[in-house]
């Protein structure tokens, strides 16, 4: 709950932003219409890459979470936990 009153108290003082909380040590800030899925449409556009095709690690892909917005885009989703588990999932798909 703590962190829905952070969140519409933040968006009070700044309403042209869109602002998405984290786990409990992150705050997503970006423009209106400007969020992690649009990151990867863009990418996918610029790399001629399917999202579908792509790999998308994160630590709050849980409803609410702010990585949860990229689901929608059809990229693939792997779950971490740490810096430490993110560099093993990389190196597990570089081998």
């Amino acid at each position: 709950m703590k962190r829905k009153m952070l969140q519409k108290a933040i968006e009070k003082r700044i309403p042209d932003m869109e602002v998405r909380i984290g786990g409990m040590t992150t705050i997503d800030i970006t423009k209106k219409g400007v969020s992690k899925a649009y990151g990867v449409k863009w990418l996918s556009e610029h790399l001629n890459i399917p999202a579908s095709e792509m790999l998308f690690i994160g630590d709050a892909l849980y409803p609410g979470g702010n990585d949860e917005v990229v689901i929608p885009t059809g990229i693939q989703t792997r779950a971490t936990t740490s810096p430490a588990e993110t560099e093993k999932i990389i190196e597990e798909i570089l081998s």
